[in-house]
């Protein structure tokens, strides 16, 4: 049950997926990321999942959403992204977190365009759990 004010410019998930069949998640493996998975997958897209290694991921994390984007029955490729190497994000500005997941949302379209046609990179959301790579950058900046 849904009151208005959660409708409002909000497009429904299904009426998105109906015109967006194949797409690319950036998966962390995280709540969000996950539910994004499985409905794409349960609403029959052509969907691959997309993993980002960076200096801020331990090797559970990584593991984790393997073995979860596996369990989903999902193709899963793990891109690195050296955010170190990148100028504006290890300035540490106050925008560094936007630079960030710029860098690594740009890093997951260039690879899922090489490897096979997507029309969409879906991040899960901004409160999904991959923003806690940004609250695990500033805490080591």
């Amino acid at each position: 049950l849904t009151g208005s004010g959660q409708d409002v410019g909000v497009e429904a998930l299904d009426a998105f997926f109906a015109r967006t069949p194949r797409l690319a998640v950036a998966f962390s493996g995280g709540c969000d990321s996950s539910f994004l998975l499985a409905a794409a997958l349960r609403a029959g897209c052509d969907v691959r999942a997309y993993g980002v290694r960076t200096a801020f991921q331990p090797a559970f994390e990584i593991e984790d959403a393997q073995r979860l984007a596996a369990e989903l029955g999902a193709d899963f490729e793990l891109v690195d992204a050296d955010v170190l190497a990148q100028g504006e994000i290890c300035a540490n500005g106050p925008d560094r977190c936007y630079r960030c997941k710029t860098f690594i949302f740009s890093t997951i379209l260039a690879r899922s365009r090489t490897s096979r046609t997507i029309r969409r990179t879906a991040p899960a959301s901004r409160r999904s759990p991959s923003w806690a790579w940004c609250r695990r950058c500033v805490a080591r900046a």
